[in-house]
């Protein structure tokens, strides 16, 4: 389990997120500090934060809001020189940068002991 991100850590990387994700990242990741380099890489790296509603990304270090439609701030930022960008969750963004042809390359990673819920209640696949 530990491999595949192991591999995606080992390249300088952005990461993209929706709201909602960045969200539940800042809760899990912004204050940890045990030493694991996961979460030292997640604390390093730029994150962009695409969102409609959300007011500003300062809670969290390194954190960029870029207001607007996803498809066309994933573009803007694919056409400029820079680092990789990865997405951790975030599935009603990777369907519509999916459906816009953007993404490159996908790493999918189930977690068995964590369990999703739908929009409509009920119960998706382990994530």
């Amino acid at each position: 389990m530990t491999r595949e991100p192991a591999k995606g850590m080992a390249e300088p990387g952005d990461t993209l997120f929706a709201r909602r994700t960045w969200q539940d990242f800042l809760t899990a990741w912004s204050h940890a500090s045990d030493g694991n380099p996961f979460t030292d890489r997640m604390n390093a790296a730029t994150k962009y934060v695409v969102s409609r509603s959300l007011e500003h990304a300062d809670a969290r270090q390194n954190s960029i809001l870029r207001r607007g439609d996803a498809v066309d701030t994933v573009a803007e930022l694919k056409a400029t020189p820079g680092n990789d960008l990865s997405i951790n969750g975030s599935v009603s963004l990777v369907r519509s940068l999916h459906a816009a042809g953007l993404i490159d390359h996908y790493t999918l990673l189930i977690h068995p002991l964590t369990w999703a819920t739908a929009r409509d209640g009920s119960r998706a696949l382990p994530c």
